[in-house]
């Protein structure tokens, strides 16, 4: 290494050119779609920050950066020399240079100032320092780099090095892209602000050969001159509903008319809630499960716009999800500067929308005219006229079946096109001379021309597509390693005969109607699909390995835009005469692991594997589905769960595999923690997976199993033990460069710290931990959503219900009741425990209870079935049914005692305030001192305060004012602490009261007029009404007494 001293120029120097590398980096992914380049990005960005801070061993530091400087610009020159197709041997040397970075990343942090003083123990930062030099000489020897080697020679050797790198990386995307867009063009293909809200939404071009539409255009442009218009372009397959509502789109009428405009494809929408993902994408929102919502509140808010969704059959037609698109278009009908333009294949128009009228007739064929026209635009007019006819006729005048025969006729002439028509017509049209059958002969041709026959790749790349619904991108195209012949010519060959297409990512797809007829004549190879497979089990096998580092945001990302290729290829792959039917299986775990993680819930694909399984015969793979059907109880109920953990525990005895046997025992630890409520049994498997993983040396399964320790303590309510395991378990994690697990210990600490009533400091480890998620990649996944429920339940502690209910409220949205229940369901519940407590109607309140026992139902889900049960006791209690309010918070307290310290915490606190059992034959002062009890031996403020309350209530109806003062008063002053706005209210009503009592009427005043502005806070207009009567009684007094 480098044995100069680093100036503040060297340390300037390296900072501007990683920066400089760093854009280089992004240009490449935008154009190869490179893993983990991302990733690597944003590390080193975040390294070029962290090293201005450093105050000690700089020399050391600024050697480590140039180090990564060299490698990537060995990764620049590596992709440059494999035309971006990279090697999977170098694939994996990227992995290992991402595990490399954010070591460097914490080992630089340690030099900063004390920063790092309270979390590394004595010796770890030189193991941390020798780790980080390994991982990059380890790189650096893979990439070939020499060990002294540097770039940073010269500033003037540096800028040429990055210009020549520069212009070979534009010369590698421009030859990637084929010609289909140019470097130059990337950009003005967004439409301007003006048009697109400020989204980067795309709007297609507009077709350049058109014909025969006037009428139809004419027809929609006076329906778009009405208020609120809705239009439903309808017509069979391939009757050019597309191209007409594009050309509409394009209308020099509508770009002034209409500010914003947005053309969705909704041809790979399944249900409402994709389609609304679709919508949301174009719109610009941030990603998230259900964004219904979202997208009318942003339609509503936004200047009047045109909105057009096409190919709307896919997701309509189905029965099982047609009320669902239904509802949203009738959601998007009731936004009424919205101007709403449907395309459709059939002539049935959905209902509950008020169509305007008159109505759109379906498309029909086109005029002669019309098909000549576009017919001589695409294969000239030099052809004989005769065969022109006799070939339009064949067609029938179809859009898409002219364009396509004219493609063929431009490439082979007319007498060959039919030829070969009079040789295939008969099977072609054995089903019927209609239109579909047209179109499916069209398409037949095109697949036997000389072009297509000429290139079998560009066959087998077509039946590929057919089970693609997201299409493939040019890096996916490149690095996936398909066995098709010159690949990139074989693409070439399906766009310029119209079977494929460009959508606006650039991601090769074929059309609907296409792809379901290529699937019915010509499938893909099981060589095919297992290549793929295999791509996408190794982008898979990177999620697993980086599974809550930095590197898995990208591959998540990556993963979530082939979410339907990836289901489609898996189910075909989970059969019996699947030669690689081991790494199918290991593949959709792993699929089915980073559904979960990324908030989608489970894939269903798991359900497919148990009778695979014997076929496989391997013990190993048995022992990983096993972890993951547990890992997945809360999507999939565990069926036999007992026979389940013995046929795991005896498999592990066949196979050395420590890590995952700690992923086992915790997975089987947090089954019986949150469904078989077994405390014990949680306890003894985490211990397990925890002595298993300290043993193995593997801090990750370490930090992991202490968390779920740490999380079963603090449910129990032994929150200061709970804490001392979690920061165990947090700076492992730190250690281990595992910002996922750091993030899942952060919201344990934040857990404890909420329930010791520390409130400040369960917000901050929340959000740091929804930070660290950011740095994952994973911003809106499964643990972003838990903690956005923590914090929504420190608001409700503290009587914040308004904002409680607002983060309820974002989660139902973004939360899809299908695929995750359980969770959907807390959101509910929550729903009715703030109505319960503000006093929304019973009738409101039921219709949440009875909607989130529903979903707690199957699975099966106890706990969220003893919340619901606890809600509404306290539901029974506001309405005056005590009998059996007590009997379900009996009940509750047996059956949660060691399981969840929370809801008997909710319960006894019911059960111990007096005021509300006033008319009842109930025995709360006893309960009080349970209360009390509880709250000294959990160390629980907040239950300790209220059960202050409740005591004093009870020595004021004794006539105790003195005792009771000092306890209302004492109670006071931690609710102000906490800042707990409707418990502070109760003691201020009662120390007015009080006041009253003794004849300082003005003190009671003051007292009650500072309750009211708190039980405004807390949205409890009875109380208010309350303290309105008795500042209405005694407010003349008051007066006279001033």
């Amino acid at each position: 290494m480098p044995p100069q001293a680093p100036s503040d120029a060297r340390l300037n120097n390296i900072v501007t050119h990683l920066k400089s590398a760093v854009e280089l980096l992004n240009n490449l992914h935008d154009a190869i779609g490179t893993p983990l380049l991302p990733v690597i990005s944003s590390l080193v960005l975040s390294l070029t920050t962290s090293i201005q801070s450093v105050k000690r061993n700089l020399d050391e530091c600024v050697n480590l950066l140039e180090g990564i400087h060299s490698v990537l610009y060995a990764i620049f020159d590596l992709h440059i020399k494999s035309a971006g197709g990279l090697p999977p041997g170098m694939l994996e040397q990227l992995g290992y240079f991402t595990e490399t970075l954010p070591k460097i990343n914490v080992y630089i942090e340690a030099q900063q100032e004390n920063k790092f003083k309270n979390l590394f123990r004595q010796g770890e930062t030189n193991r941390l320092r020798k780790d980080c030099w390994e991982g990059l000489q380890q790189v650096m020897d893979k990439f070939k780099i020499k060990a002294n080697a540097t770039l940073l020679a010269s500033t003037e050797e540096t800028r040429e090095t990055t210009e020549r790198m520069h212009q070979e990386l534009l010369e590698l995307i421009s030859t990637v892209s084929d010609g289909t867009i140019s470097v130059s063009e990337k950009s003005s293909n967004f439409i301007s602000k003006g048009e697109s809200s400020g989204s980067f939404s795309m709007i297609p071009a507009q077709p350049k050969i058109f014909y025969g539409r006037d009428s139809e255009i004419t027809e929609i442009l006076d329906a778009l001159s009405q208020s609120s218009p809705r239009v439903a372009i309808l017509g069979g397959g391939g009757m050019g509903k597309t191209t007409l509502a594009k050309t509409v789109l394009h209308h020099p009428a509508l770009r002034d008319k209409y500010e914003h405009r947005y053309f969705v494809s909704a041809d790979s929408a399944t249900t409402d809630i994709e389609l609304a993902g679709q919508i949301a994408l174009h719109l610009g929102l941030r990603p998230g499960k259900n964004l219904t919502k979202p997208v009318l509140r942003h339609l509503a808010n936004a200047p009047p716009c045109l909105l057009i969704l096409d190919n709307l059959e896919t997701s309509w037609e189905p029965l099982e999800s047609r009320k669902g698109i239904e509802e949203l278009l009738s959601l998007l009908s009731d936004v009424e500067h919205l101007a709403l333009i449907i395309t459709m294949r059939g002539a049935e128009r959905p209902t509950k929308v008020r169509w305007t009228r008159p109505f759109l007739l379906p498309l029909a064929p086109l005029s002669q005219d019309a098909a000549q026209k576009i017919f001589m635009d695409i294969a000239d007019e030099s052809h004989n006229s005769d065969d022109m006819q006799q070939l339009l006729r064949v067609t029938d005048n179809m859009p898409l079946a002219v364009t396509l025969v004219a493609h063929l006729v431009d490439y082979e002439g007319c007498a060959s096109v039919l030829a070969r028509w009079e040789e295939e017509k008969t099977a072609l049209l054995s089903d019927g001379y209609d239109k579909r059958s047209n179109l499916d002969a069209s398409i037949t041709i095109s697949l036997l021309s000389p072009r297509m026959r000429t290139s079998p790749g560009a066959q087998e790349l077509s039946s590929l597509l057919s089970i693609l619904p997201d299409g493939l991108s040019e890096g996916e195209l490149i690095q996936s390693r398909l066995p098709i012949q010159d690949i990139r010519r074989c693409r070439a060959t399906l766009l310029g005969t119209s079977l494929a297409y460009n959508d606006t990512n650039h991601r090769l797809k074929s059309l609907a109607p296409i792809r379901e007829h290529i699937q019915t004549f010509c499938p893909p190879s099981e060589a095919l699909i297992q290549a793929l497979g295999q791509h996408y089990h190794s982008r898979l096998k990177l999620y697993r390995k980086y599974y809550g580092m930095q590197q898995m945001g990208g591959i998540m990302n990556e993963t979530t835009l082939n979410f339907s290729n990836i289901t489609q290829v898996l189910r075909r792959s989970l059969n019996d005469e699947n030669p690689d039917l081991s790494g199918a299986i290991r593949c959709t775990i792993a699929f089915n692991g980073c559904s979960r993680i990324s908030g989608y819930g489970g894939t269903g694909l798991l359900d497919h594997i148990p009778p695979l399984l014997p076929r496989a015969a391997d013990r190993e793979l048995d022992a990983l589905f096993i972890t993951e059907a547990f890992n997945s109880h809360l999507y999939r109920p565990v069926v036999d769960p007992e026979r389940l953990i013995d046929e795991g525990i005896s498999h592990f005895l066949y196979f050395n595999n420590p890590a995952l046997e700690g992923r086992f025992y915790k997975a089987v630890g947090d089954y019986h923690r949150t469904v078989a409520r077994s405390s014990a049994a949680a306890m003894h498997f985490f211990k397990k997976g925890l002595a298993i993983s300290r043993l193995s040396g593997n801090a990750i399964q370490e930090s992991s199993n202490l968390n779920g320790i740490a999380e079963l303590e603090c449910y129990s309510g032994n929150y200061h033990s709970a804490l001392n395991h979690v920061r165990e378990a947090q700076r492992l994690a730190r250690l281990a460069g595992d910002s996922y697990r750091e993030a899942l210990s952060l919201r344990v600490a934040g857990l404890c710290s909420r329930f010791l009533g520390d409130f400040k400091n369960a917000i901050v480890h929340l959000q740091k931990a929804r930070e660290l998620l950011k740095v994952c990649g994973i911003p809106g996944g499964n643990l972003q959503q838990i903690t956005m429920n923590d914090e929504a339940q420190v608001h409700l502690l503290k009587s914040e219900y308004a904002e409680a209910r607002e983060i309820h409220s974002q989660l139902v949205h973004t939360i899809s009741a299908d695929r995750d229940p359980a969770f959907y369901a807390s959101s509910v519940l929550n729903f009715a425990e703030i109505g319960v407590i503000t006093g929304v109607p019973t009738p409101e309140v039921q219709h949440h209870l009875d909607r989130g026992k529903a979903l707690c139902q199957n699975p099966h889900h106890p706990t969220g079935l003893m919340v619901a049960d606890v809600i509404s006791a306290d539901l029974h209690l506001r309405e005056g049914d005590t009998s059996a309010a007590k009997a379900l918070f009996h009940r509750c307290v047996t059956a949660m005692r060691g399981v969840s310290n929370e809801l008997v915490s909710y319960s006894l606190e019911r059960l111990a305030d007096g005021t509300r059992w006033s008319n009842a034959n109930h025995d709360y002062a006893s309960w009080t001192v349970v209360y009390l009890a509880h709250g000294y031996h959990t160390a629980e403020n907040l239950a300790l305060l209220k059960g202050l309350i409740f005591l004093g209530d009870i020595f004021l109806s004794q006539r105790d004012n003195e005792t009771a003062t000092s306890l209302f008063q004492i109670a006071l002053e931690g609710f102000t602490s906490m800042d707990v706005h409707r418990s502070r209210a109760q003691c201020l009503v009662r120390l007015g009261d009080i006041a009253e009592d003794r004849g300082d009427i003005p003190g009671a005043l003051e007292l009650w007029k500072r309750a009211r502005e708190l039980f405004e806070r807390s949205l409890q207009d009875k109380e208010i009404t309350g303290i309105d009567s008795r500042l209405a009684a005694n407010h003349s007094i008051g007066l006279v007494v001033e």
